[in-house]
């Protein structure tokens, strides 16, 4: 598949009170980011990540790219990929 190659991957803190995972989306060939902490929280990085690259005129199709997590493997995730055109 052609089209601009965005990165997403995520990190697990283990806290005393829980646990936290931070979430990095970045476009490759730039290495614009853009970050934030579950399913619906990666989802809610890889539309923002989408939203600021377009802000920046990088509008070309996106190719997401992942580690194959639970996170980014979810339908939810998944769905939210397909509605940028994924």
């Amino acid at each position: 598949m052609s089209g601009r190659r965005l990165q997403i991957d995520a990190t697990r803190f283990r806290w005393d009170d829980g646990v936290a995972w931070v979430y990095l989306v970045e476009d490759v060939k730039t290495r614009q980011c853009g970050s934030a902490l579950s399913q619906e929280r990666a989802a809610a990085t890889i539309l923002e990540g989408h939203q600021r690259l377009s802000a920046l005129e990088l509008t070309a199709p996106r190719l997401v790219q992942s580690d194959s997590g639970s996170d980014f493997t979810s339908s939810h995730f998944q769905q939210v990929c397909q509605s940028i055109g994924q």
